[in-house]
């Protein structure tokens, strides 16, 4: 969808982007949410959400780690922070 318009599309509207989001569920949602809470503070890469599945990995190649529950995210092992010049 990237470069469409509505305009393009539809054939009525402006030409400004047209944005898609997912509608989560709200346990997953909130999942996602504290996963992402707790990658930042473990310097892991941003959480994937996926057919509902929350997904984690410790590297940006790195094997993907299912999370299914808030305690997950109690096991994880934390990475060293990487030295930014």
């Amino acid at each position: 969808m990237k470069g469409q318009t509505a305009n393009k599309l539809f054939g009525k509207g402006g030409d400004s982007g047209i944005y898609v989001n997912s509608l989560l569920p709200t346990p997953i949602y909130k999942l996602g949410a504290a996963s992402r809470e707790r990658a930042r503070t473990l310097h892991y890469p941003d959480p994937i959400v996926r057919f509902n599945c929350v997904f984690m990995r410790r590297t940006l190649k790195g094997l993907l780690i299912t999370i299914t529950f808030a305690d997950d995210l109690d096991h994880l092992l934390a990475n060293q922070p990487t030295a930014t010049k």
